[in-house]
């Protein structure tokens, strides 16, 4: 997907009062991943539910970082959420 796509490759600086966009070759996007406690099914969802408008939230510092964020949430061994 970020081979395909410029724009996950892309970062934007300032230079001179003038704003430029640089396209890396390649890039390794980092994937946090995040353990869920071990809580009941009402809880877990709500956790679910504060991590994903969390990551949501976040702002992006374009002179710093690229365009895609990715965070998976393990829910149990076997159920896991992705957020992009």
């Amino acid at each position: 997907l970020v081979k395909r796509h410029e724009v996950f490759r892309t970062r934007l600086y300032e230079k001179d009062g003038q704003a430029y966009q640089e396209v890396l070759e390649s890039c390794n996007i980092p994937i946090e991943l995040e353990f869920c406690p071990v809580l009941g099914e009402k809880k877990q969802k709500a956790w679910v539910y504060k991590k994903v408008h969390e990551e949501v939230g976040k702002s992006f510092q374009l002179t710093k970082e690229l365009l895609l964020r990715v965070c998976l949430l393990k829910i149990k061994e076997d159920e896991h959420v992705l957020i992009v």
